[in-house]
């Protein structure tokens, strides 16, 4: 398994349908892999909290050997709509992968050209006014 975490505070992101890997293509959101043999599922999961700010509604799916391509046959997509709050956005990929070289991200983008604020771990503290976020990435292999 492999987990990673955004340390940044918060990024905003005017995407308007244009897929890029999260956080502007900070590492954290991408896991590379090599498979000496096809292996038998690969699952991932990532969250990342975010709020809907200048009519945005900010978006995240995972991609698979890909950072800028959505693929909802093995990806999930989800979106915030809240103008109100922070809302945590969950989504999960289920692939095979092929022998050799591999990678799984986590892409972000908008539906509109607003801008969206995006949470990685919100100065990292909870009290003061502050709310406690993180948002992360996991992958898994199955046999």
């Amino acid at each position: 398994m492999n987990f990673t975490r955004d340390t940044t505070d918060s990024w905003t992101y005017a995407g308007n349908g244009t897929w890029r890997q999260a956080d502007n293509g900070n590492a954290a959101w991408k896991h590379e892999f090599v498979c000496g043999v096809a292996c038998n599922q690969i699952m991932g999961t990532a969250s990342i909290s975010a709020i809907n700010n200048n009519s945005s509604a900010p978006s995240l799916t995972m991609g698979f050997n890909t950072s800028t391509v959505a693929n909802t046959a093995i990806s999930g997509m989800a979106f915030n709509q809240s103008s109100a709050s922070y809302l945590p956005i969950v989504v999960q990929l289920c692939t095979t992968p092929a022998a050799g070289y591999n990678y799984v991200t986590t892409m972000e983008t908008t539906s509109y050209t607003g801008n969206a604020t995006f949470i990685g771990d919100n100065g990292g503290t909870v009290g003061g006014g502050s709310v406690g976020a993180q948002a992360y990435m996991t992958t898994q292999f199955w046999r």
